[in-house]
């Protein structure tokens, strides 16, 4: 397999997640989860419904997680990257609606509310722990 294809085969690799999750945002994954029917009424559903697909993807990733196996980091790093991304845009959405969102380190809030984790923060941290090595390869170069 030449140099090109290669990298090809990481692009898909670390891509697969977020079309994986994407693919999932049409699907009313609530109505499954839930004994209870949801009714389709908050816009942030479709992109909360990425991030859940995305946050799967990445715990079960984290658990094949290996030096000797170059995939399981692509995937890993990422379904991080797509979990963030679609947590993110649920925020957007939720702004859109007219509320405030503020953002701190690891927490954020949404109006009044109390202070939530924010998971894509920790997940992003998380990430870059397990695959400091990888990184710091990435930065040398």
């Amino acid at each position: 397999m030449g140099e090109e294809d290669e990298r090809i085969g990481e692009i898909i690799y670390f891509l697969a997640p977020a079309i994986l999750s994407a693919a999932f945002v049409a699907v009313p994954l609530e109505n499954i989860l839930s004994e209870f029917p949801f009714q389709y009424v908050f816009p942030w559903y479709p992109p909360w419904r990425g991030a859940l697909v995305s946050f799967i993807i990445w715990v079960t990733a984290g658990f094949v997680l290996s030096e000797k196996r170059e995939w399981s980091k692509l995937i890993f790093g990422g379904s991080a990257a797509s979990f963030t991304v679609f947590h993110y845009i649920s925020l957007i959405e939720v702004v859109m609606k007219g509320y405030a969102v503020a953002i701190y380190p690891f927490f954020y809030t949404v109006g009044e509310s109390p202070l939530h984790v924010d998971l894509a923060q920790v997940i992003l941290v998380l990430t870059a722990i397990a695959l400091k090595k990888d990184i710091a390869r990435l930065l040398k170069h």
